[in-house]
């Protein structure tokens, strides 16, 4: 059965580091998975800071809108 969803196009889509900067899109980001989601909006930033982890955003460009990490 066909979804009626619309397709992501490749030149739409990036990934990118998480900075400080995307702190407004990363607020209004929500998953189905409040321990991730708990993790990306309290604790991503700093564990990055401390050499922990890093973390990669998959960001819709036209809309600027975070769709996972």
């Amino acid at each position: 059965m066909p979804s009626d969803k619309p397709k992501l196009a490749i030149d739409n889509i990036s990934i990118k580091k998480l900075k400080e900067e995307h702190a407004p899109i990363i607020t209004s980001f929500c998953c189905a998975g409040k321990d991730e989601e708990e993790f990306l909006k309290k604790d991503a930033m700093q564990h990055q800071k401390l050499g922990l982890s890093e973390t990669f955003l998959l960001i819709e460009n036209k809309n600027n809108r975070l769709l996972s990490y």
